[in-house]
C-alpha cells in the first residue's frame, strides 16, 4: 500500500468528505499525514486500510486552481507520482458545481495543443466530492445497506408528508376520537380562530397541543404564545414537553429583567402567566410589539370586558386580561381560547369571547341568540336521520322537514343534496348508505351557527368514563388542633399550623393525627393495590413519605413542587411499575398537576381544597378516559369541624365528588361569603343543633340551587354542536389512519437501521423498545437528541402511555425527524456498486439505477409537501439506455444484489466509466419525462383540493356560517403558490447504483 501514496498527491477522506481536497504532507512506512487546507486540519492514518480515495479528475470536468481561476480539463498525464492536468481557461469564471460538465468535452489534438499544464498540487482545496457522480467516479463507494436506507427513508417520508395525519402521529396520548377529530378539523385551517370548550377531563389541553404540534410541523406557524393562569403554568409546560415534545420557554419577570431588549423576541414558543401580564403594562406592551402566529389562552371564561365584570374588586385585573387578549387578537392570525364553562357567566360573557375570535361576525348578541335558536329543528332532524335505516327513509325525513320548517323558495336547495346522494342508492349496499348518511349529517352540522368556531363535548355525549364512589371517614379531632389563630388554614391543613408552631419536644403531627392512623391501616388493608394520596402542602407530602417509610417500610413515590421534571418523571415511572415499583404515590396540590394515573383507582384526599375546581382537578388525576375501574375516593375528616362541613358541601350540596357538576363552581362562588362565615367560624366546631342550623340551611340552599342549575345546563345542551365536536359522523377516518401507520412499524425499522449505520449503541428492551446511547465510535460528532446518557424510546403507543420516562417514537418525533433529515442531506448511500447473480442474463451485463430528487424552489409554499413532497424518481437503465424500472421493482432487485469489495468496485467503475456516463444521459431524459407526469398529476390534485375547499367555504359563508374572508383568500393564494412551485420543479441526481450481472 505504501507505493500508493506520494508527497503532493491529492486525496479525499471517505469518512469526512466535507473536509475537501487533502494533500499528502508526511509519509513513513506505516502512516500517512493528510493536510486538508480548506479546514486547516491534518489527519494521520494507518496506510493499511486508510479510509481515503485518490482524487482523480476526468476529461471534461471543470476545476479551480488555488487562485480560483477556472479551467476545463482536456486530458491528463503523469509527472512522476503526481497527476498533471492539461487544461484550458474558461472565460466565464462564475462558480460551477463540481459535477457539472462541459456540453462538448474538449478532447481534440488542437485543444490539447492550446492547453496549459496544471499539477494536482495547485488544485483548489475547496474542491468537493459530495455529489453522487463525483463519489462514484472517485471510488467513494457505499454499501448496499446505506443505499437501500437512503431510498427507503425518502420513499416512506414522502408518503407520510402527504398524509392528512402528518403532525398528528407523535402525540404521547391515547387515540380518543373527539380529540383527534377537533384537532384534525382545526389544524388544517389557515389561522384557526376557535373556542375549545370540552367539559373538564375531556382533553382541551391535548386538543390544543395537537393543533399547535401539527401546524408547527407543517410549517403553517412559527411563533406561538400561550397565556395561562399562574397555577397552570407548570402543568402546561409538562404536558407540552412530555406529550408533544414541544419545548416552550416559561417567561416571568425575572427572565424579562435579564434581557435588555424586548424579551419576547428571544424565543419562538413562549408560555407565561396572564395574571402577571395583566398587572404589568410594560410587559403587556412589549408582548403587543412582538408578532405571533398563534395565540392560546386557557381558562378563557375569566376574560371579562369592563361592561361585564361582576365583582368591582376584581374588575381592574380581569378587565386588563380581556383588553390584553383583545389587543393581541386584533394582530394575531390564529387564536385558541380554552374553557370548560363557556357560558358560566351567562350568554353575554360567552358572546364577548366569541367576539374576540371574529368581531365582524359576532357584533350583536340579540341576533346571535336568535340565530342559535333556529338550529333546534336541525338538531332534531339530525337525531332522526341517525336512526334511519334506508335511502327512502332519509329522503322522506329531509322532505318532511323542509316542508314543515322552511319557506317554499328554500326547500329545493335543502332537499337536493339528499336526493343526489340517495335517489339511486341500492338498499343492499349498507356501507355506502352509512357513508352517504354521515356525509349528509356532516353537511348539516357544518352549517351550524357556531360549529366552526366553537367545539364542545360533554361527558353525557362521550362514552368511556368510569363511575365514582365516595367514602367519607369521620374522625375525632385531636386536642392539639383546637383554637388556632388562622381559622381557614388551620381547618383545611391543621397539621401545618401545628408543625410550624410546636415546641421541639412536642410530638410530630403524624404521631397523634387520627387521619394518619387511619391512612396507615387503610394502606395495610389494601395490600398490593396502587393508592394515590393528595394533600395541599409539599411539606405534608415529605412528612407522610418519611413516616410511612420509616414506620412501616412501604415503598413510596412522591410528587411535589420542589422536584424538577426529571425527578417527577422518575417518580411517575416508579409508581407506574407494577413489578418492582411503589404502590403508594403522595402528591402535593401543585406537584401533581399535569399527571394522570388511570391505572390506579384508589384516591385518598387527606385534606380538601378551597374550591370545587381544584377538587375536580384532584379527582381528574384518575378520572380520565381509559380508567377501567370505579374510582374509590376516600376523605378522612374531623367530626364537628370545618372539614366536615366542607365535605358535606362538596358531596351533598354541590354534588361534585361522585360526578362532574357543571354548576358547582358557580354556586360555590355565589355563596363564598356565607361559607367563610359559617364553615370556618368558632361556631363550626360545636355539636349543638342550634349552632349548626345555619350551616344546615346553607347546605340545603346550595343543594337546591345546584340541582336547578345543572338541570338548566343539561336542557340547554347544544346537541348539534356536540355532534359536530365529537366526530362520530365525520367522514375523516383520522384514528384509522394513525392506527394503520402505527401498525406498519416502518418508522422503528428505519430508525434502528439508521442507528446501526451511524454506530450508536442500541440495547433492545422488547420488540419495539430500545435504550439508545451515543458512543465514541459514532460516525458523527453529534447525533440529534442523543448523548452518552442515552434515551429510552418505544414505538408502542400503549407502552409509551404507561411509562412516563419512555419517549414515544414516531414520524413526528424531533429526534427521528432530525436524524432522518441529517442522513438525507449528507452523502450517505449516494454511490453504490453491486453484483446481480442472474442466470438469465449474460455475465458482465451493465445495469445502472439512478435516483433523482424532485427539486422545488427554496421559497416554495408550506403547503407544497402535501402534494409534492421530497421524493425520488427511479430510473433503471439497461445496456441500451432503456428504462426497466417498471419491469423490475426496487425491492425485488435489492433483495437479489450483493456487495462488491471496494477495490473491485473502483476497478469495475473505471472499466465501465464511459458506458455509465452514457447511461446517465439516457436516465436524465427518462427522469424528465416522469417529472412531467408527476407535475400534471400534482397540479390536478392541488386544483381539486383547493377548489373544493374554497367552494365549501363559499357555501358556508352564503349560509351565514362564521367564515372569514381571509380563510377563502388564503386558499386562493396557496393554490397559486403551489401551482407555481410545481411548474418550477426540476430534477437533481441524488444517488447511483451500478449493477453488474454475475
Amino acid at each position: 500500500m505504501g507505493s500508493e501514496f506520494s508527497l503532493g498527491q491529492r486525496w479525499i477522506s471517505d469518512t469526512e468528505p466535507e473536509l475537501g481536497l487533502g494533500i499528502v504532507e508526511n509519509l513513513d512506512h506505516r502512516t500517512v499525514e493528510i493536510h486538508f487546507l480548506s479546514n486547516d486540519v491534518a489527519r494521520r492514518y494507518m496506510i493499511q486500510n486508510a479510509p481515503l480515495t485518490r482524487a482523480i479528475l476526468k476529461t471534461g470536468d471543470t476545476v479551480h486552481d488555488i487562485d480560483q481561476n477556472q479551467y476545463l480539463i482536456v486530458s491528463k498525464s503523469h509527472e512522476g507520482d503526481l497527476l498533471a492536468y492539461h487544461v484550458t481557461p474558461i472565460a466565464d469564471e462564475n462558480d460551477q458545481a463540481s459535477d457539472q460538465r462541459s456540453p462538448e468535452p474538449a478532447t481534440s489534438t488542437s485543444n490539447e495543443a492550446l492547453s496549459t499544464l496544471l499539477l494536482e498540487t495547485r488544485l483548489s482545496p475547496h474542491l468537493s466530492f459530495k455529489s453522487a457522480r463525483d463519489r462514484l467516479f472517485c471510488g467513494q463507494i457505499d454499501k448496499l445497506a446505506l443505499y437501500n436506507l437512503r431510498h427507503d427513508l425518502c420513499k416512506y417520508s414522502a408518503g407520510i408528508q402527504q398524509s392528512d395525519v402528518f403532525g398528528l402521529l407523535g402525540a404521547k396520548t391515547s387515540l380518543i376520537q373527539h380529540q383527534y377529530h377537533i384537532a384534525s378539523e382545526v389544524a388544517k385551517r389557515h389561522a384557526p380562530r376557535v373556542l375549545l370548550a370540552d367539559e373538564v377531563g375531556l382533553g382541551k389541553t391535548i386538543e390544543a397541543g395537537l393543533i399547535i404540534h401539527q401546524q408547527l410541523i407543517k410549517g403553517l406557524i412559527k411563533r406561538v404564545l400561550i397565556l395561562v393562569p399562574e397555577n397552570l403554568q407548570h402543568q402546561w409546560l409538562v404536558e407540552l414537553l412530555r406529550k408533544f415534545n414541544l419545548q416552550f420557554s416559561l417567561f416571568n419577570e425575572d427572565r424579562c429583567e435579564s434581557t435588555p431588549d424586548n424579551p419576547f423576541e428571544s424565543a419562538q414558543l413562549i408560555l407565561c402567566s396572564i395574571d402577571w401580564l395583566a398587572q404589568s403594562s410594560q410587559r403587556s406592551n412589549q408582548l403587543l410589539e412582538s408578532e405571533w402566529d398563534l395565540l392560546v389562552v386557557d381558562e378563557a371564561h375569566h376574560l371579562t370586558p369592563a361592561t361585564d365584570a361582576h365583582d368591582p374588586q376584581t374588575m381592574p385585573i380581569e378587565c386588563n386580561k380581556y383588553a390584553l387578549v383583545e389587543n393581541l387578537a386584533r394582530q394575531t392570525p390564529g387564536i385558541l381560547l380554552l374553557t370548560a364553562t363557556p357560558q358560566q357567566l351567562g350568554v353575554d360573557s360567552h358572546f364577548e369571547r366569541l367576539k374576540l375570535l371574529d368581531p365582524m361576525r359576532y357584533h350583536d348578541v340579540t341576533s346571535f341568540q336568535h340565530e342559535n335558536d333556529n338550529f333546534t329543528e336541525i338538531a332534531q332532524l339530525i337525531e332522526t336521520l341517525q336512526s334511519c335505516q334506508g335511502p327512502e327513509a332519509v329522503v322522506q325525513q329531509i322532505t318532511e322537514h323542509a316542508q314543515a320548517h322552511l319557506p317554499a323558495d328554500q326547500r329545493t336547495a335543502f332537499i337536493e343534496p339528499a336526493t343526489a346522494l340517495f335517489s339511486n342508492a341500492c338498499p343492499d349496499q349498507v356501507d355506502q348508505f352509512e357513508a352517504n348518511k354521515q356525509q349528509l349529517i356532516a353537511n348539516f352540522t357544518d352549517l351550524h351557527g357556531t360549529g366552526r368556531v366553537l367545539f364542545r363535548n360533554t361527558r353525557a355525549s362521550i362514552k368511556g368514563f368510569p363511575g365514582r364512589k365516595v367514602h367519607g371517614i369521620p374522625l375525632k379531632l385531636p386536642e392539639a388542633y383546637r383554637n388556632f389563630d388562622a381559622p381557614v388554614a388551620s381547618a383545611l391543613c391543621p397539621e401545618r399550623t401545628y408543625q410550624d408552631n410546636k415546641a421541639d419536644a412536642a410530638p410530630n403531627w403524624w404521631q397523634f393525627d387520627s387521619r394518619f392512623e387511619w391512612l396507615a391501616g387503610f394502606i395495610t388493608d389494601k395490600k398490593d393495590q396502587k393508592i394515590l394520596i393528595i394533600c395541599h402542602h409539599a411539606r405534608t407530602v415529605l412528612n407522610i413519605e418519611k413516616a410511612l417509610r420509616t414506620q412501616f417500610g412501604y415503598a413510596i413515590a412522591m410528587f411535589h413542587e420542589g422536584m424538577n421534571i426529571i425527578e417527577r418523571d422518575r417518580a411517575a415511572a416508579y409508581f407506574s411499575d407494577f413489578d418492582d415499583g411503589a404502590r403508594i404515590l403522595v402528591c402535593s396540590e401543585i406537584g401533581s398537576e399535569g399527571r394522570n394515573f388511570q391505572f390506579c383507582h384508589h384516591l385518598v384526599l387527606l385534606d380538601l381544597p378551597q374550591c370545587p375546581d381544584l377538587l375536580e382537578q384532584r379527582i381528574g388525576r384518575l378520572d380520565r378516559i381509559g380508567q377501567q375501574e370505579t374510582i374509590k375516593i376516600y376523605v378522612p375528616y374531623f367530626e364537628h369541624h370545618p372539614q366536615a362541613h366542607l365535605f358535606r358541601w362538596y358531596h351533598h350540596s354541590l354534588n361534585c365528588c361522585e360526578r362532574l357538576s357543571p354548576a358547582a363552581q358557580r354556586v360555590n362562588n355565589e355563596n363564598q361569603d356565607e361559607i367563610l362565615a359559617l364553615f370556618f367560624s368558632s361556631d363550626a366546631y360545636t355539636e349543638a343543633d342550634s349552632e349548626t342550623a345555619p350551616i344546615d340551611a346553607l347546605l340545603e340552599k346550595g343543594r337546591i340551587h345546584t340541582e336547578q342549575l345543572n338541570l338548566d345546563i343539561e336542557s340547554g345542551r347544544d346537541r348539534i354542536l356536540e355532534i359536530n365536536s365529537s366526530g362520530h359522523f365525520s367522514t375523516e377516518q383520522v384514528i384509522d389512519q394513525i392506527e394503520e401507520i402505527d401498525s406498519q412499524g416502518m418508522v422503528s425499522t428505519l430508525f434502528t437501521r439508521l442507528l446501526d449505520q451511524y454506530g450508536l449503541r442500541t440495547d433492545r428492551i422488547n420488540d419495539l423498545t430500545y435504550v439508545v446511547k451515543a458512543t465514541d465510535e459514532m460516525l458523527v460528532a453529534h447525533f440529534p437528541g442523543i448523548n452518552q446518557d442515552g434515551i429510552s424510546i418505544t414505538f408502542d403507543r400503549e407502552q409509551a402511555l404507561k411509562r412516563e420516562e419512555w419517549q414515544f417514537g414516531s414520524w413526528d418525533h424531533p429526534i427521528i425527524r432530525d436524524s432522518f433529515e441529517m442522513f438525507l442531506q449528507d452523502h450517505n448511500g449516494t454511490a453504490c456498486v453491486s453484483l446481480y447473480p442472474n442466470k438469465k442474463l449474460p455475465d458482465g451485463t451493465l445495469l445502472v439505477e439512478f435516483l433523482y430528487i424532485v427539486d422545488t424552489p427554496s421559497n416554495s409554499s408550506s403547503g407544497l409537501n402535501r402534494f409534492l413532497p421530497t421524493q425520488h424518481i427511479r430510473i433503471l437503465c439497461g445496456p441500451k439506455g432503456q428504462d426497466l424500472s417498471e419491469r423490475i421493482d426496487f425491492e425485488t432487485l435489492s433483495n437479489s444484489l450483493v456487495d462488491v469489495d471496494k477495490a473491485q468496485a473502483k476497478s469495475l467503475v473505471e472499466l465501465k466509466a464511459d458506458e455509465i456516463r452514457a447511461l446517465m444521459g439516457h436516465s436524465e431524459k427518462h427522469a424528465e419525462q416522469k417529472l412531467q407526469l408527476i407535475k400534471e398529476h400534482t397540479q390536478a390534485q392541488a386544483n381539486s383540493y383547493y377548489d373544493n375547499e374554497t367552494s365549501r367555504l363559499d357555501r358556508l359563508k352564503q349560509n351565514n356560517a362564521p367564515v372569514r374572508d381571509s380563510e377563502i383568500e388564503f386558499f386562493t393564494e396557496q393554490k397559486a403558490k403551489v401551482l407555481t412551485s410545481v411548474e418550477l420543479a426540476g430534477i437533481r441526481l441524488d444517488a447511483i447504483r451500478v449493477i453488474f450481472v454475475a
